[in-house]
């Protein structure tokens, strides 16, 4: 390591936690066919001591590769790798001048529970 993360050392110190469902973990590690009950969440989280100060939370589901044109498409989602959606995407950012912080919202579909509604 060389204390970077994508060449920046303000991100060194966070933390990153990813979870999966059964049906993601099948999918993309032991061939099995994907899935709606498929969906991973990742949660970065810079307000540790040294860290960024950033936190950001993010829920993906598989729905295939029409997008949204797929019957599992949820209204206020984005499209990423392909086959998938961000149903939820949200974050904490420091913001220009000193203590700003902004909250930012990228996707918010509904609806957002994980797993076919």
């Amino acid at each position: 390591m060389d204390g970077k993360v994508w060449g920046d050392p303000a991100y060194a110190n966070d933390l990153l936690v990813m979870k999966w469902s059964k049906a993601w973990d099948d999918a993309r590690f032991h061939g099995a066919a994907w899935t709606p009950d498929a969906w991973c969440t990742n949660g970065w989280n810079g307000a540790v001591s040294g860290g960024s100060g950033e936190v950001w939370h993010y829920k993906i589901i598989w729905v295939g590769p029409e997008l949204e044109n797929s019957p599992y498409w949820r209204e206020g989602g984005y499209p990423i790798w392909g086959q998938f959606e961000v149903i939820m995407g949200q974050g904490t950012v420091i913001g220009e001048g000193p203590m700003t912080v902004k909250d930012v919202w990228y996707a918010l579909a509904t609806p957002n529970g994980l797993g076919e509604p």
